[in-house]
């Protein structure tokens, strides 16, 4: 009996719910990150499926989005491909929203400190976007990927701390 009870005690860390981000906190990070994209330019298909959310214990919160700079048009039988000079245009415009999705992508990492108050300062945040570019697009100088992150605590310093990478 005496074992039994020691194995239970030793047992009741494994199952606590101590978690210091729980499911409610990632869900408001979730919708912010969807509304500051879905708001950032006058497409509203931006933002291709929703932000998700995960707190992994000892690291932080890591959140990843999938972002569609332009729309393009689809192939009709009317219209079988794009144009160099549409290809061209496309690729200007998605050039020049770039700086404004990691501004809004640096707003929602800083935002982001205040919301999870319960996780330690020394946690990272993480905000990865993965752009859509299709096979035909001309992509010299447009990443695939973006991703900003900083500790937790340097996030209430401001935008200087946030270390960005593009693949």
């Amino acid at each position: 009996m005496k074992r039994l009870f020691l194995v239970c005690l030793l047992a009741l860390p494994a199952f606590s719910d101590k978690q210091t981000v729980d499911r409610n906190l990632l869900g408001q990070l979730e919708q912010s990150c969807n509304k500051r994209i879905e708001t950032l330019f006058d497409d509203p298909y931006m933002l291709l499926g929703l932000t998700r959310g995960v707190y992994l214990e000892g690291y932080g919160v890591v959140l990843s989005a999938e972002v569609n700079l332009a729309i393009t048009p689809g192939a009709t039988p009317f219209r079988m491909a794009m144009t160099d000079e549409e290809k061209a245009a496309l690729r200007k415009k998605k050039l020049d929203r770039l700086p404004g999705l990691k501004q809004a992508m640096r707003d929602v990492l800083i935002a982001s400190a205040k919301t999870l108050q319960p996780m330690p300062a020394s946690e990272q945040v993480v905000l990865a976007v993965t752009l859509l570019n299709r096979s035909f697009e001309q992509t010299q100088g447009l990443p695939s990927q973006i991703v900003m992150h900083a500790p937790k605590q340097a996030l209430a310093t401001g935008a200087a701390a946030i270390q960005v990478r593009e693949y």
